[in-house]
């Protein structure tokens, strides 16, 4: 049997969720500067001390929305390995990995500003999660790059030790300016372009005769 206590737990969190939800509304409706922890409370509707149980200022307000985002972002390699299939080259995998990164910038396109304000002003958090976001994407394409030079994939004259972070760097630049929202098909291209820029800048042979993802020796 449910607790007070747990009840309580449940029903803040429920808030708390409710609160969240309000906010991303009003950041898609208005933008995220012109958002007031009023407008939130109306929106939920609760009262406005509610709010600030929960978020005691806007800071913290904007910690709780970019993080959601952020952690997500992070989840995108686990996915791409879900959807790699037996016949899918490398190729395929390099495209859909930036696809998924587009696609999660294109369904989130209401924290834009919120993010925007978080970058700007150099808050901790922002900064932390941006670097374990780095690593993260560094630490899949850099694997898929080492062990297609294992399988003797690259070009002769690739130094992966130096190609790897500008290659990554001109993929995260493309997705951390790419414009939202933004059509499926337009997505598609997009990360097709990326893909082939990438491809073109470190594989001998063409994208088209790319060997299958599941050739490679990649570490867990």
């Amino acid at each position: 049997m449910t607790t007070p206590v747990a009840e309580l737990r449940i029903d803040s969190a429920r808030t708390r969720r409710a609160i969240l939800r309000a906010a991303r509304d009003l950041c898609r409706e208005a933008g995220y500067e012109h958002v007031r922890m009023a407008d939130i409370a109306e929106r939920v509707p609760c009262a406005r001390a509610t709010v600030y149980n929960h978020f005691a200022n806007r800071d913290e307000l904007l910690e709780a929305l970019c993080t959601e985002y952020l952690e997500g972002y992070l989840r995108i390699t686990a996915r791409v390995r879900a959807w790699a299939a037996p016949h899918n080259t490398i190729f395929e995998v390099l495209r859909e990995t930036v696809a998924e990164e587009l696609r999660w910038r294109a369904a989130h396109a209401e924290l834009r500003g919120a993010l925007d304000s978080a970058r700007r002003l150099r808050k901790p958090f922002y900064l932390r999660e941006d670097r374990r976001i780095d690593d993260a994407m560094l630490l899949w394409f850099g694997g898929i790059y080492a062990a297609s030079q294992a399988a003797g994939l690259l070009r002769d004259d690739v130094d992966l030790a130096s190609a790897t972070p500008v290659v990554y760097a001109m993929i995260d630049h493309v997705v951390a300016e790419f414009p939202v929202p933004t059509a499926e098909d337009d997505l598609a291209r997009a990360a097709d372009r990326v893909a082939r820029l990438q491809w073109h800048a470190l594989y001998v042979a063409t994208p088209e005769r790319a060997p299958l993802f599941g050739t490679l020796r990649l570490q867990e």
